[in-house]
């Protein structure tokens, strides 16, 4: 039996261990359409744990057209590709800056840019590819910066490993993985193919079988994973390559001379398939052992019969002698079966000795490899204020601040509404606005990635109230909503009362704040109205003299005080004959004598009412503007 053992593949499969290609400058492809955008806008899929190199154009306009008219672009600067595949970069082909001047004036105008995206990724998926790009239009002679986004995605295919053995392909690079195995050696149906198949694995892990094809593996823990695949084709059968008489009981002219010797070779069904008696061997039994040429004769199971001759067709009685007994015409066989006993093996029947070489050629395969599948870095928890979220949802006040943060030391990478949050690679996030957030752990050498618990961030706005005055000393909300409570305030003694009606009980300018019931947000403070209370304390008492000169006035006007003691804080305003408050100042530590210029230009000819007011009472005074 004779085995011909192919080694064909043996090598060990370390995901990232591939050495790193360094990529040259791109160049823009010229031939694209002058028409603003990228090409190409579909980037052909990158092989997982393969090199993957490709060029992208960017053709940027010179100008924009608006309502307003026609404006120019004075540059545009690429500031970065976000959302790449982890083990992946990217280089413009005008670095470092990647600044490209597009005046329309300029004498190096450059529209034309590339984008060069290389590297190895190593986890399979569809990226959502995006180039931010600052860009200088100047609107009226006045440049501005506007940002601008191309968007284009990558799908990154699984790891693939292949050989004259298997395709091996692997979901990914990390915990947990999962493994199809394609055979490269299928039987088709044929018989004769044999199939050993065996995969190891950390903390125990062991899959065996005799199937042609394996079945889908998923691993489970991180490690090494050894693949050992062996194939035997057994489609040959059985080839007689060697037949050997070693001795004989033939002799001529009555035992004294050699015999000439001739064989038959005969199968189980009785056919002949060898018959050299048309050329004997002259003189045979003095050439033992004699090698009778026979090879490639190719055997079906069963009994064979194998025959040696003296041809005697010379001699008088004519009859061949049979080499076993030496017998004239009988005692000339020997037989064997198929399969033999053995690749080389002798029968012997009396005298008659004969050696047979019959081979089982068989094809043997051999491949192994090594996978290894590399753990996730542990789960970023999110914090709030130092501790733990417990929460999925949380009602952010319009205008508040919250700050997300993880103790995790990996690589991080925020997400909002499962987009890339740019520029937020930090341990902390601010967050002013709605959406669902995230934050995910990128392992710094094997780039496997775990991603924390999401948490909602729902914006609770609520609307500014509109208010009036009915100049007779009340104060009410228009259209209160009841889902809200209305506070009240003046600028002095700040809280005032609370309802949608409010009757205040000292002069002085009002807003109100809308108060969410449910989540304690609160709106802005309304426009505020001055509410003259007649029945209140003024500053007489305070003041030593007040002045207000000149009035009437058509321009600025000074408002003279001197106080009879300090005063913590004064507040001086004016407003119309509607209540609404055209000015508003105010001053802290007030000493004796208080003098201030007034200029309100904007002012229409009119009575307006002048109120002085601090911790201690307040005093109003009537101005007269008058326009020339």
């Amino acid at each position: 039996m004779k085995m011909i053992r192919l080694c064909l593949l043996g090598m060990i499969v370390l995901l990232f261990c591939l050495p790193q290609q360094l990529s040259g400058q791109c160049l823009p492809d010229s031939t694209v359409p002058n028409i603003p955008g990228i090409y190409p806008d579909t980037l052909p899929v990158a092989v997982g744990c393969q090199y993957f190199e490709e060029d992208i154009t960017v053709v940027m306009p010179r100008d924009t057209n608006t309502a307003l008219g026609t404006f120019p672009f004075n540059f545009f600067q690429i500031d970065s590709i976000a959302g790449l595949p982890p083990g992946m970069q990217w280089e413009c082909n005008l670095a470092p800056d990647c600044k490209y001047i597009t005046h329309p004036d300029s004498v190096n105008a450059d529209t034309l840019g590339c984008i060069r995206l290389f590297g190895t990724p190593t986890i399979a998926g569809t990226y959502s590819l995006q180039a931010l790009v600052t860009a200088e239009l100047v609107i009226f002679g006045n440049p501005s910066l506007q940002p601008v986004t191309f968007n284009f995605p990558l799908t990154v295919s699984p790891c693939q490993f292949g050989g004259d053995c298997y395709t091996l392909t692997l979901s990914s690079n990390c915990e947990p993985a999962v493994l199809d195995i394609v055979n490269e050696i299928p039987s088709n149906g044929e018989m004769g193919f044999r199939y050993d198949w065996e995969i190891t694995g950390p903390n125990g892990f062991l899959y065996t079988t005799t199937d042609e094809q394996a079945a889908t593996q998923m691993f489970t823990d991180p490690g090494s994973y050894v693949v050992n695949y062996e194939a035997v084709i057994d489609t040959v059968g059985f080839v007689l390559n060697g037949v050997t008489i070693d001795s004989t009981e033939c002799t001529d002219l009555f035992g004294t001379g050699a015999g000439d010797l001739y064989w038959i070779l005969i199968d189980s069904a009785g056919n002949e398939l060898i018959n050299t008696i048309a050329t004997p061997i002259t003189n045979g039994t003095d050439l033992l052992p004699l090698s009778t040429g026979i090879s490639s004769v190719f055997l079906d199971t069963g009994m064979y019969e194998f025959q040696v001759w003296d041809e005697d067709s010379n001699l008088p009685l004519d009859n061949p002698d049979g080499c076993a007994t030496g017998a004239n015409g009988s005692g000339a066989s020997v037989f064997f079966q198929v399969p033999p006993p053995a690749d080389s093996f002798s029968v012997t029947v009396d005298g008659l000795r004969v050696i047979f070489e019959i081979d089982n050629p068989m094809f043997v395969f051999e491949c192994s490899d090594t996978l290894e599948v590399h753990p996730l870095p542990d789960e970023p928890a999110l914090l709030m204020d130092g501790d733990t979220l417990s929460v999925t949802e949380i009602n952010l006040c319009a205008g508040d601040t919250l700050i997300l943060s993880t103790s995790s030391t990996d690589s991080l990478q925020w997400y909002i509404s499962d987009s890339v949050k740019i520029g937020s690679p930090a341990s902390d996030l601010v967050i002013t606005e709605a959406g669902t957030y995230r934050v995910e752990a990128i392992d710094r050498d094997q780039f496997c990635t775990t991603t924390s618990t999401s948490i909602t961030v729902n914006i609770v706005e609520v609307p500014t109230p509109a208010i009036d005055y009915d100049g007779m000393g009340n104060l009410m909300v228009l259209s209160p909503d009841p889902a809200y409570i209305y506070e009240w305030y003046q600028s002095i003694i700040g809280l005032a009362g609370t309802g949608t009606n409010f009757t205040p009980t000292s002069s002085g300018d009002y807003t109100a704040v809308a108060v969410d019931t449910m989540f304690g947000c609160r709106s802005e403070p309304s426009s505020s109205r001055n509410v003259i209370v007649t029945s209140i304390d003024d500053l007489s008492t305070e003041l030593q003299h007040i002045r207000l000169y000149p009035n009437p006035t058509s321009g600025p006007f000074y408002v003279e005080l001197e106080f009879v003691r300090p005063q913590t804080q004064l507040r001086i305003s004016l407003s119309d004959v509607t209540g609404r408050t055209l000015l508003n100042r105010s001053w802290k530590q007030i000493g004796g004598l208080f003098r201030e210029t007034i200029e309100r230009e904007n002012l229409a000819s009119g009575l307006y009412l002048l109120t002085i007011q601090t911790e201690n009472g307040l005093m109003q005074r009537k101005l007269l503007i008058q326009k020339e």
